[in-house]
Formats: structure tokens, sequence, C-alpha cells
């Protein structure tokens, strides 16, 4: 965002801004923002506020959902070791019972 700014403030039209900014992310969510900002600028459009809106929701949700998986994965990678600790005060608990 920053780097269009200054670009618009260089000089560079905010059309040719938006869609550069849009060629140039790597995340979809700024691609489509790029893209109806641009498409805004050329044609007008009376229902932008409701468009970002409804696309905010959506990156929110979509945010949501990568959180969740994320912390699912984490939880998987965390099971290996939990077993093992388990498995460790099992032995602890049992190898002092056979002794007596």
């Amino acid at each position: 965002m920053a780097i269009t700014y200054r670009k618009m403030v260089d000089g560079m039209g905010e059309i040719a801004a938006l869609e550069d900014m849009g060629l140039n992310s790597e995340s979809k969510e700024y691609r489509k923002l790029a893209s109806m900002l641009s498409q805004n600028l050329r044609k007008g459009s009376k229902d932008l506020l409701e468009c970002l809106e409804k696309e905010e929701h959506y990156s929110f949700e979509m945010r949501k959902q990568r959180a969740i998986r994320a912390g699912e994965e984490a939880s998987t990678k965390l099971l290996v070791p939990m077993t093992g600790m388990l498995f460790i005060v099992i032995i602890i608990l049992v190898v002092p019972a056979e002794e007596v």
C-alpha cells in the first residue's frame, strides 16, 4: 500500500498504480481489492461500499479458517511428544511398583 501511495505521489495515475499493486501482490485478497478499486475509478460504482464490506467479511472468515487450520496442525505436531511423555510417566510409575 505504501509503495502504491508513493507511486501516486510521484506522478503515476491512480488506476495504473492500483493495477500495478494488484499485479505485484502475492495475496489474492489484495489483488481483488486493487481490481475493485480500479474498476470503481474507471466506471464508478454505487455499491462499492457493499462490495468492500462483503470482501471484508469473506477475508475475515478465511483468515479465521487459516488460524484454525494452523492450530490443528500445531496440536497434531505436539501429539507425538506428548505421547512420549505419557509413556515415560507410565514407566516411572510401573518400574517402582515391580520392585516392591
